[in-house]
């Protein structure tokens, strides 16, 4: 199952990624014939708006400072509280992880992300067994949110707490389109610890084969329960978690650039003979 929403993803997020990494160019200025040196026109800036999208930021970091956390969303919709825009906040606590994870989810975003996973595998038969109809939705559904939520509590909240692991995404935000998605999709191995330094992430890795190996010995088939199968699906955790990352990294560009494009108001009116 993940494999197919991360291969319906994936393209989607290195579209993403290059609007958001996307350098915008401005069309040669004008000159008018005026009998002196020509000197291109400038397009008037609009201040007010720079400063408002600037009183944003600073409102977002000066929370997350507060906090810990953030109330960021990818698609509008899905929880994104543990990507953090600043390098200057508090630890979490144990409890604190928990209480973030177990908030997201509860979170309606969540519960409609599995609904249209769930439809995309009755779609695609995704586990024939549980046929089709709507008590074949309803298994898929609670088998996707089972699996999701399984995942996201043991590798986010369970291990982090035990090992005093960070858990957050910390955003980068600069250099190259290459250098950051290096970084994002390396996230999945390079963990904070709770004191900040970095470390392997054990919480990563410990928590997809974990989750795995609930998911093989619950749903699948006898003849699947094995190592080989704990091993496909923990490999699979880690390349969606990668590509998850990815998408928390480049989302904010994209945010800014639809909003750069948003129709404008007029800035001039016709002169008046």
């Amino acid at each position: 199952m993940r494999k197919i929403i991360a291969a319906a993803l994936l393209p989607l997020c290195l579209l993403l990624a290059t609007l958001g990494s996307a350098q915008t160019t401005t069309p040669a200025s004008q000159t008018q014939s005026t009998g002196q040196d020509s000197k291109p026109t400038e397009k008037p800036a609009n201040p007010g708006e720079k400063k408002d999208e600037n009183s944003q930021d600073d409102q977002k970091i000066k929370s997350e400072q507060k906090t810990g956390v953030s109330n960021d969303r990818l698609f509008v919709a899905l929880p994104n509280f543990l990507t953090v825009h600043s390098k200057d906040v508090p630890p979490l606590t144990a409890g604190e992880k928990f209480k973030v994870v177990l908030k997201s989810a509860v979170d309606p975003g969540e519960f409609a992300w599995f609904g249209l996973t769930a439809a995309i595998a009755q779609a695609n038969n995704t586990n024939p067994q549980y046929g089709q109809g709507g008590m074949g939705y309803a298994k898929r559904y609670g088998t996707n949110f089972g699996d999701g939520e399984i995942q996201n509590v043991i590798a986010s909240a369970v291990f982090p707490s035990i090992l005093k692991q960070d858990p957050r995404y910390y955003w980068s935000g600069e250099g190259s389109f290459g250098r950051r998605t290096v970084y994002a999709a390396s996230r999945v191995l390079v963990a904070h610890g709770d004191n900040g330094k970095k470390q392997l992430n054990w919480s990563e890795l410990l928590g997809s084969f974990s989750a795995a190996a609930i998911s093989t010995y619950t749903y699948h088939s006898h003849s699947d329960r094995n190592f080989t199968t704990i091993g496909k699906v923990s490999g699979t955790n880690i390349m969606y978690d990668s590509l998850s990352y990815t998408l928390k990294e480049f989302w904010p560009d994209v945010m800014k650039k639809f909003k750069k494009h948003k129709p404008a108001e007029s800035a001039s009116t016709p002169a008046k003979s």
